[in-house]
């Protein structure tokens, strides 16, 4: 048997054992273009349905994962992709690689460490979910929105540093800089684990876009990469440099994709 039919078999078991995967769209800018970019590239998965949400909250916002999390009718699923419409699968089969990892071994959730990382400066203790799997069945269940607001960063914390990915040359701090930490720290009190995921400049592997020093390729749990993500989607449609820049990210992504099931172990022959 192949590689996709064990896929579709995986997912449409986890359905029969009452349990579903959504994926959410999140939308920073007022780009159609970008959110259908970032669609297509994982379109052909087998997931319950896409939701494309896009309100009065932004991705990388507090109240936005929080209303993810609380609102049971818009967000039904027992788990859900949230990834940012800057954000490019590469490989759609490492991506359900990792999310049949994580059902497998009981890990709730998913992401790159905001600190000690390409492009990112902060708490390597909480995540960046601009790609996050999370388990939101579970999550539930210990759910407190007023506990969740209350809960900042203390040192206890600091046996979750994820030490073997943070990179020497890149800064980090112990901080509270985003306001979507608090939902990591609260659910890591709680005894929930979070699998961290490595990631590299694009320029560091690839030499084919070399004005672009922002984008970042993300592994996942094999370090196979799993997507791009350029950053800067809000700038899209105002910025010619960043339109550009990211319109190139998302047709190496695809053609990345392309490579990738051509090739016998899974990762383009040149990476």
């Amino acid at each position: 048997m192949d590689f996709y039919p064990l896929i579709c078999y995986n997912i449409t078991s986890m359905s029969l054992l009452s349990k579903s995967i959504d994926t959410v769209s999140c939308c920073w800018s007022d780009s159609s273009d970008l959110t259908n970019y970032s669609n297509s590239c994982y379109s052909d998965l087998p997931f319950r349905k896409s939701i494309s949400f896009r309100s009065k909250h932004h991705f990388s916002n507090f109240h936005f994962i929080n209303e993810v999390i609380v609102d049971i009718d818009a967000f039904s699923s027992d788990y859900i992709l949230l990834i940012d419409e800057d954000c490019f699968i590469c490989d759609t089969d490492a991506l359900v690689s990792l999310i049949n990892y994580q059902i497998k071994n009981d890990i709730h959730i998913s992401g790159m460490p905001d600190g000690g990382m390409p492009y990112r400066c902060h708490n390597p203790i909480g995540i960046n979910p601009f790609l996050s799997f999370l388990n939101l069945k579970e999550i539930r269940k210990v759910y407190d929105v007023d506990s969740v607001k209350s809960t900042e960063y203390c040192e206890s914390l600091n046996k979750f540093l994820p030490q073997d990915l943070m990179k020497d040359g890149y800064p980090w701090e112990l901080d509270n800089f985003e306001d979507y930490y608090k939902i990591w720290f609260f659910l890591l009190k709680k005894g929930f684990n979070i699998k961290y995921l490595d990631a590299y400049f694009y320029n560091d592997i690839f030499d084919d876009l070399t004005d672009d020093e922002y984008s970042v390729i993300l592994n996942n749990q094999e370090n196979k990469p799993v997507a791009f993500h350029s950053w800067y989607g809000r700038r899209y449609f105002n910025c010619d440099f960043h339109k550009n820049r990211i319109t190139n990210l998302y047709n190496k992504a695809k053609d990345y994709n392309k490579t990738c099931h051509l090739s016998s172990d899974g990762r383009a022959p040149h990476l």
